[in-house]
């Protein structure tokens, strides 16, 4: 995974409304799947939207207040779940530890369930939960490289062989959820607002996707995910077996794509290619930073503070050859 970049999840151009809402990518959707409440006491009504496209998770209400957390470069704003939209409180938000993470307040109360803030970082091979409301997949594509250039060049083709696959995306429709397995961990990511703890799930081709039995989620499509534009800011759950409920383990932060010093790059904008990353924000290593915030109550098993971490997954078609 060398030479992968850090890039902002949101991307704020031209193309997206600020006030539009998107969703995830996942391999072997279509755009259309995992747009639903997939149950199983999942928080999915906990993601929302930001005033600029991006995603956030609402904690729950501690000492009277009501708490949200968001990626840094996407900013405290006036935050809507469902439909609808609740007043940021001006001056309220807290940049956690120079890091990526802010939390915020809303003015009122959306009634919704605290989350449960993960205790314990996450390992390799722990099977994720993102939620998050940017780009979805559109079409298939396949990819020859020409590295000659510089950058490289990507030229779509239809052949059996082929250099690099993947999605283009397109501008979704509300939140969306997908699966993703944890690949590193000790990562540390800086998009311009300060070195940030965190860990990493890859796109990778093929149904490699085990649901747990608390996660099966019915007939929904169950392959690998990446997160997209507007998704950062979203969640990453996990679910804990011990105590039989979600935490929120991470917050989505940025992608690592084909770019920059990679041996491969120019990776074309608005794609996700298998070999990316997405990268979450090891909301573990930053607990006590933020109990020092946010009034949770003790002890240990803080059944409010894990704001959804949205699924900012990109479901891949499968290859064709």
């Amino acid at each position: 995974m060398k030479g992968w970049r850090a890039v902002f999840l949101l991307l704020l151009s031209a193309a997206l409304a600020p006030l539009s809402l998107h969703a995830l990518v996942v391999n072997y959707g279509n755009g259309t799947q995992n747009k639903t409440d997939p149950g199983y006491d999942l928080p999915w009504d906990n993601v929302g939207t930001t005033a600029t496209g991006a995603s956030g998770v609402y904690l729950g209400t501690f000492g009277g207040e009501y708490w949200v957390a968001t990626a840094s470069h996407v900013g405290a704003s006036n935050f809507t779940l469902g439909s609808t939209t609740y007043s940021y409180v001006s001056g309220s938000a807290v940049q956690i530890a120079g890091s990526d993470l802010t939390l915020f307040r809303i003015a009122s109360n959306p009634g919704l369930d605290n989350v449960t803030l993960a205790s314990t970082s996450v390992a390799v091979n722990d099977l994720v939960t993102m939620v998050g409301v940017g780009r979805v997949e559109s079409a298939y594509t396949k990819w020859d490289i020409n590295t000659a250039t510089n950058p490289d060049t990507w030229n779509v083709t239809t052949g059996v062989t082929y250099d690099k696959h993947g999605y283009t995306t397109v501008a979704g429709a509300g939140p969306r959820w997908g699966f993703g397995y944890v690949d590193l961990t000790h990562l540390s990511y800086d998009v311009g607002t300060g070195a940030t703890q965190s860990f990493a799930m890859g796109f990778v081709d093929g149904i490699s996707v085990v649901a747990p039995s608390a996660a099966t989620f019915g007939s929904a499509t169950v392959a690998r995910s990446m997160g997209q534009a507007g998704d950062s800011g979203g969640a990453a759950f996990v679910y804990n077996y011990d105590t039989s409920e979600w935490e929120l383990a991470g917050i989505l932060g940025a992608v690592g794509l084909f770019q920059g010093a990679s041996e491969i790059n120019g990776q074309p904008g608005n794609t996700a290619v298998f070999g990316n990353v997405t990268y979450a924000i090891n909301l573990a290593a930053y607990r006590t930073d933020i109990l020092a915030v946010v009034p949770i109550p003790e002890p240990a098993a803080f059944a409010a503070l894990t704001g959804a971490i949205g699924w900012l997954l990109v479901l891949r078609r499968r290859r064709r050859a």
